[in-house]
């Protein structure tokens, strides 16, 4: 972890599946990165899938994207990034 105090949002669309979700969040584990959540539903023939990542950089958390959307049953790949407010 980075310490930059933001937080990555995936939005991942894929095929569902099995073993789709496993290997996107690998993908965290393959960068010691441990998401802080997850969630995932099916819609249709769709496996939708949100990932959070607290303290990971702008440049990895592209990385990360570019790495989800090189899967062959990912559809779409939604990443933002956001502050983290710090209350005091």
């Amino acid at each position: 972890m980075t310490g930059t105090g933001r937080t990555a949002h995936f939005e991942v669309a894929a095929m569902a599946e099995p073993g789709v979700l496993i290997r996107i969040l690998e993908l965290y584990a393959l960068r010691d990165l441990v998401p802080h959540r997850v969630r995932s539903r099916i819609v249709g023939d769709r496996l939708l899938i949100e990932v959070e990542v607290a303290e990971v950089d702008d440049g990895e958390a592209e990385r990360i994207a570019a790495k989800i959307r090189a899967n062959v049953l990912v559809t779409s790949v939604r990443l933002q990034q956001m502050e983290l407010r710090r209350v005091a």
